[in-house]
């Protein structure tokens, strides 16, 4: 196993050169809802262009979860909310940034 995350970079760092080779990188979550399109883009990065597995809550078929989502990211009420383990990578902006960085 890795050591602690030293910030969202080295984080993502790590899941961007490893997923070629394992089926899991730790556990990718997307909270999301329907007909949002920067949920949509968030997943085709992480599913399709990395081929990085997620777990995805969609907020409207489990609304008891937002509290739990308000709670990993920091109070932030808007989706998509994209965790790696229990860190806050952001939102899409914030998930194509650090794709672009790698």
């Amino acid at each position: 196993g890795g050591g602690g995350g030293g910030g969202g970079g080295g984080t993502w760092h790590t899941l961007c050169a490893r997923h070629a080779t394992a089926r899991t990188v730790g556990r990718v979550t997307v909270y999301s809802s329907p007909g949002c399109a920067f949920c949509m883009k968030a997943k085709q990065l992480l599913c399709v262009e990395l081929g990085v597995p997620i777990n995805e809550v969609n907020l409207a078929l489990h609304p008891a979860r937002r509290d739990e989502m308000l709670a990993m990211a920091n109070g932030r009420k808007t989706v998509p909310e994209v965790l790696l383990n229990a860190d806050l990578v952001g939102g899409y902006a914030e998930l194509a940034k650090l794709h672009r960085r790698n």
